[in-house]
């Protein structure tokens, strides 16, 4: 089972993958993480850094690997305006 983060400027959403299917995760926190699972977390951030650090502390999953994933600016015709 993954943990899936976007983390964002004002919130953050979350959801789980577990055996090819996606999963709304809407309580982010560290007993509901705790309870579950959980061997990597997958996130991606238009925040800072700083964020992610935050996140992986409040979350106290510091003991399983955290990944970031970062999108294309362009792909299937779509383009991000994010820099």
């Amino acid at each position: 089972m993954y943990l899936l983060i976007d983390i964002g400027n004002s919130r953050d959403k979350a959801a789980l993958a577990d055996k090819g299917k996606i999963i709304p995760f809407p309580q982010l926190s560290a007993e509901a993480a705790h309870a579950l699972p959980i061997q990597a977390v997958y996130y991606c951030s238009v925040a800072g850094p700083e964020r992610a650090i935050q996140l992986r502390q409040k979350l106290a999953l510091e003991h399983i690997p955290w990944r970031q994933v970062h999108s294309e600016h362009q792909a299937f015709g779509v383009t991000s305006s994010y820099q």
